[in-house]
């Protein structure tokens, strides 16, 4: 049981990505409802450069349990995508749901000044 999820570590932990995905992508068929393996299956995806899938991803994991990781990943995904308004919403809500750090608020300032 779980053998997925375990793997899909194991890869993250070797920075073997690839690998990592495509087992984080099996552990989230056998749990769906997990939002600890859809957040860090949406990381993986943004580290692999498909941003797109990042999202897919990461709304699930918010309505699941809104985390500021989450929003974070979904903040970059969109600055990924030149979506630089629902970046700023992405990073602002990291910081409403308890998200705070210097590099968090940083980045947001930034991306503000840069669009408006």
């Amino acid at each position: 049981p779980k053998v997925h999820a375990k793997l899909g570590s194991i890869y993250i932990l070797q920075k073997n990505l690839k690998k990592a995905e495509s087992s984080l992508v099996y552990a989230v068929q056998e749990e769906p409802e997990n939002q600890q393996l859809l957040a860090s299956l949406s990381a993986i995806y943004l580290a692999n450069k498909k941003p797109q899938e990042a999202l897919r991803v990461a709304k699930k994991a918010i309505l699941l349990n809104p985390s500021p990781d989450v929003y974070v990943t979904m903040g970059a995904a969109y600055e990924a995508l030149k979506d630089f308004d629902n970046a700023i919403v992405a990073y602002q809500r990291a910081i409403d749901v308890g998200g705070s750090s210097p590099e968090l608020e940083e980045k947001l300032i930034e991306i503000e000044k840069n669009v408006h």
